[in-house]
């Protein structure tokens, strides 16, 4: 649900969902919707594993995309 409300939103430059459990399906979905828009993205302790881990770098390689991004905690 917050990926989806996130698709449209071009003001929003700081986003902080450390500790939710998104898992790898979340990640995939919250960095599609989140991608050109957020410069600092806080997604540690949740959980991402490897899966997560590549959806992340997936768009980390794309120009354009985050200043900072925070992957500290525990399965990353």
């Amino acid at each position: 649900k917050l990926a989806s409300a996130l698709k449209d939103n071009k003001t929003l430059e700081v986003l902080n969902v450390s500790g939710n459990g998104i898992g790898p399906e979340g990640a995939r979905e919250l960095m599609a919707a989140v991608k050109d828009q957020v410069k600092i993205l806080n997604l540690d302790d949740n959980g991402l594993g490897p899966a997560g881990a590549k959806e992340v770098a997936a768009v980390l390689s794309e120009p354009n995309t985050f200043f900072t991004l925070n992957l500290i905690g525990k399965y990353m």
